[in-house]
Protein backbone atom coordinates (compact mmCIF):
# COMPACT_ATOMS: atom_id res chain seq x y z
CA UNK A 1 0.00 0.00 0.00
CA UNK A 2 2.84 2.57 0.86
CA UNK A 3 6.64 2.75 -0.55
CA UNK A 4 7.79 3.63 3.07
CA UNK A 5 6.58 5.47 6.63
CA UNK A 6 7.86 8.79 4.30
CA UNK A 7 5.73 8.48 1.67
CA UNK A 8 3.11 11.35 1.84
CA UNK A 9 0.34 8.91 1.60
CA UNK A 10 1.86 7.06 4.38
CA UNK A 11 2.11 10.00 6.48
CA UNK A 12 -1.64 11.38 5.93
CA UNK A 13 -2.73 7.92 6.52
CA UNK A 14 -0.82 8.08 10.15
CA UNK A 15 -2.02 11.48 10.34
CA UNK A 16 -5.76 10.46 10.12
CA UNK A 17 -5.87 7.74 11.79
CA UNK A 18 -3.45 9.22 14.48
CA UNK A 19 -6.46 11.86 15.05
CA UNK A 20 -8.95 9.44 15.40
CA UNK A 21 -6.91 7.53 17.75
CA UNK A 22 -6.06 10.50 20.21
CA UNK A 23 -8.72 13.46 19.43
CA UNK A 24 -9.95 14.85 22.82
CA UNK A 25 -13.72 13.95 21.40
CA UNK A 26 -14.81 12.26 18.56
CA UNK A 27 -14.34 14.34 15.12
CA UNK A 28 -16.18 14.01 12.03
CA UNK A 29 -14.76 14.10 8.48
CA UNK A 30 -15.21 17.98 7.51
CA UNK A 31 -14.08 18.74 11.13
CA UNK A 32 -11.61 16.73 11.22
CA UNK A 33 -10.45 18.19 7.78
CA UNK A 34 -10.20 21.86 8.77
CA UNK A 35 -8.48 20.85 12.20
CA UNK A 36 -5.60 19.01 10.08
CA UNK A 37 -5.47 21.83 7.64
CA UNK A 38 -6.39 18.97 4.05
CA UNK A 39 -9.26 18.48 1.66
CA UNK A 40 -12.33 15.95 2.96
CA UNK A 41 -11.01 13.88 0.19
CA UNK A 42 -8.30 13.92 1.26
CA UNK A 43 -9.15 12.39 5.08
CA UNK A 44 -11.38 10.41 3.05
CA UNK A 45 -8.69 8.72 0.95
CA UNK A 46 -6.39 7.94 4.32
CA UNK A 47 -9.48 5.79 5.26
CA UNK A 48 -10.88 4.23 2.28
CA UNK A 49 -8.23 1.84 1.94
CA UNK A 50 -9.18 0.29 4.99
CA UNK A 51 -12.84 0.46 4.97
CA UNK A 52 -13.39 -2.52 6.03
CA UNK A 53 -12.31 -1.51 9.65
CA UNK A 54 -13.50 1.71 9.18
CA UNK A 55 -16.79 2.64 9.06
CA UNK A 56 -18.00 5.48 6.39
CA UNK A 57 -20.85 5.03 5.91
CA UNK A 58 -21.95 8.17 8.16
CA UNK A 59 -22.13 11.62 6.77
CA UNK A 60 -18.83 14.36 6.67
CA UNK A 61 -20.25 16.26 9.68
CA UNK A 62 -20.34 12.61 12.07
CA UNK A 63 -17.18 11.01 12.84
CA UNK A 64 -15.73 7.99 11.79
CA UNK A 65 -15.95 4.82 13.42
CA UNK A 66 -14.21 1.46 13.86
CA UNK A 67 -16.44 -1.40 12.99
CA UNK A 68 -14.72 -3.33 15.95
CA UNK A 69 -13.51 -1.77 19.49
CA UNK A 70 -10.75 -3.91 19.47
CA UNK A 71 -8.76 -2.51 16.45
CA UNK A 72 -7.67 0.84 18.60
CA UNK A 73 -5.73 -1.62 21.10
CA UNK A 74 -4.36 -3.39 18.09
CA UNK A 75 -3.49 -0.47 16.68
CA UNK A 76 -1.97 1.38 19.50
CA UNK A 77 -0.25 -2.19 20.56
CA UNK A 78 3.29 -3.82 19.61
CA UNK A 79 3.84 -3.81 15.89
CA UNK A 80 3.33 -7.27 14.46
CA UNK A 81 4.15 -8.26 10.91
CA UNK A 82 7.24 -7.78 9.01
CA UNK A 83 9.65 -4.45 9.19
CA UNK A 84 7.43 -3.03 6.09
CA UNK A 85 4.06 -3.19 8.47
CA UNK A 86 5.68 -1.19 10.90
CA UNK A 87 4.28 2.30 9.58
CA UNK A 88 0.71 1.07 9.82
CA UNK A 89 1.14 1.05 14.26
CA UNK A 90 -0.14 4.23 15.62
CA UNK A 91 2.23 5.35 18.94
CA UNK A 92 1.00 8.34 19.90
CA UNK A 93 -1.62 8.08 22.56
CA UNK A 94 -1.29 12.12 23.26
CA UNK A 95 -1.93 12.62 19.49
CA UNK A 96 1.70 14.71 19.20
CA UNK A 97 0.78 14.51 15.64
CA UNK A 98 -1.87 17.32 16.02
CA UNK A 99 0.89 19.83 17.17
CA UNK A 100 1.58 21.48 14.22
CA UNK A 101 -1.96 21.23 12.51
CA UNK A 102 -3.47 23.23 15.64
CA UNK A 103 -0.70 25.84 15.81
CA UNK A 104 -0.68 26.68 12.58
CA UNK A 105 -4.71 27.21 12.91
CA UNK A 106 -4.39 29.20 15.77
CA UNK A 107 -1.73 31.06 14.86
CA UNK A 108 -3.53 31.76 11.48
CA UNK A 109 -7.10 32.70 13.42
CA UNK A 110 -5.60 34.90 16.15
CA UNK A 111 -4.08 36.73 13.20
CA UNK A 112 -6.91 37.21 11.39
CA UNK A 113 -9.88 37.68 13.79
CA UNK A 114 -8.80 38.19 17.62
CA UNK A 115 -8.06 41.88 18.89
CA UNK A 116 -4.47 42.12 19.34
CA UNK A 117 -4.83 45.69 20.33
CA UNK A 118 -4.54 47.03 24.08
CA UNK A 119 -6.35 46.85 26.68
CA UNK A 120 -6.83 43.42 25.80
CA UNK A 121 -8.31 42.67 29.46
CA UNK A 122 -10.93 45.05 28.94
CA UNK A 123 -14.73 43.56 27.65
CA UNK A 124 -14.90 46.41 25.46
CA UNK A 125 -12.20 45.16 23.52
CA UNK A 126 -13.96 41.83 22.86
CA UNK A 127 -17.63 42.85 22.74
CA UNK A 128 -17.35 42.84 18.71
CA UNK A 129 -15.97 39.67 18.66
CA UNK A 130 -17.67 37.79 21.16
CA UNK A 131 -20.86 38.75 19.58
CA UNK A 132 -20.21 36.83 16.46
CA UNK A 133 -19.30 33.96 18.33
CA UNK A 134 -21.22 31.03 16.30
CA UNK A 135 -19.41 32.50 13.13
CA UNK A 136 -16.09 32.60 14.76
CA UNK A 137 -16.43 29.77 16.38
CA UNK A 138 -16.50 26.55 14.84
CA UNK A 139 -15.64 22.92 15.61
CA UNK A 140 -12.19 22.91 14.60
CA UNK A 141 -10.93 26.37 16.17
CA UNK A 142 -13.17 25.19 19.78
CA UNK A 143 -11.26 22.01 19.66
CA UNK A 144 -7.68 24.14 18.31
CA UNK A 145 -8.14 26.51 21.45
CA UNK A 146 -8.72 23.49 24.59
CA UNK A 147 -6.88 21.32 23.66
CA UNK A 148 -3.49 22.53 22.07
CA UNK A 149 -2.10 22.01 25.37
CA UNK A 150 -3.22 18.23 25.08
CA UNK A 151 -1.74 17.65 22.26
CA UNK A 152 1.45 19.98 22.39
CA UNK A 153 3.78 17.85 25.28
CA UNK A 154 5.75 20.95 27.51
CA UNK A 155 7.37 19.04 29.43
CA UNK A 156 10.12 18.07 27.13
CA UNK A 157 11.51 20.18 24.20
CA UNK A 158 9.90 20.13 21.21
CA UNK A 159 10.36 18.00 18.60
CA UNK A 160 13.02 19.00 15.76
CA UNK A 161 10.68 19.80 12.97
CA UNK A 162 11.72 23.23 11.81
CA UNK A 163 8.32 23.87 10.42
CA UNK A 164 6.73 23.01 14.26
CA UNK A 165 9.63 25.27 16.20
CA UNK A 166 8.64 27.93 13.78
CA UNK A 167 4.92 27.84 14.39
CA UNK A 168 5.30 27.44 18.06
CA UNK A 169 8.25 30.28 18.16
CA UNK A 170 5.25 32.50 15.94
CA UNK A 171 2.91 31.78 18.64
CA UNK A 172 4.83 32.79 22.04
CA UNK A 173 5.90 35.95 19.86
CA UNK A 174 2.98 37.15 18.55
CA UNK A 175 -0.56 35.65 19.73
CA UNK A 176 -0.18 33.98 23.08
CA UNK A 177 -1.63 36.62 24.98
CA UNK A 178 -4.44 37.21 22.39
CA UNK A 179 -4.79 33.34 22.34
CA UNK A 180 -4.73 33.68 27.11
CA UNK A 181 -7.37 36.82 26.79
CA UNK A 182 -9.75 34.87 23.92
CA UNK A 183 -9.80 31.68 26.26
CA UNK A 184 -9.97 33.25 29.84
CA UNK A 185 -13.36 35.07 28.26
CA UNK A 186 -14.49 32.03 26.66
CA UNK A 187 -13.58 29.31 29.21
CA UNK A 188 -13.92 31.59 31.92
CA UNK A 189 -11.11 29.68 33.41
CA UNK A 190 -9.01 31.37 36.56
CA UNK A 191 -6.02 33.84 36.22
CA UNK A 192 -3.79 31.06 38.10
CA UNK A 193 -4.60 28.68 34.89
CA UNK A 194 -2.96 31.14 32.36
CA UNK A 195 -0.28 31.71 34.83
CA UNK A 196 0.98 28.39 34.90
CA UNK A 197 0.49 27.29 31.46
CA UNK A 198 2.49 30.48 30.32
CA UNK A 199 5.26 29.20 32.41
CA UNK A 200 5.35 26.27 30.75
CA UNK A 201 4.80 27.83 26.85
CA UNK A 202 8.05 30.32 28.06
CA UNK A 203 9.98 27.74 29.35
CA UNK A 204 10.86 25.78 25.72
CA UNK A 205 13.44 27.35 23.99
CA UNK A 206 12.83 27.62 20.37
Amino acid sequence: MFESEEDPVAKKYRLVIGTIIAAKKSLGIHTMSRLLGITEDAVLGALKPISSIVDLSSSNNAPPNFYHATFKEFITGKPQGNEEDTMFFIDDPKGACLGLPILKLLNNFLNQNVPNQPPLGHPDTWKGFLSKLSEYFPDHVQYAGKHLHSHLDLSKPLPGSQELRAEFKCFCTKNLLSFFAWQSFVEHRPYSHYKKLSAEFNRIEV
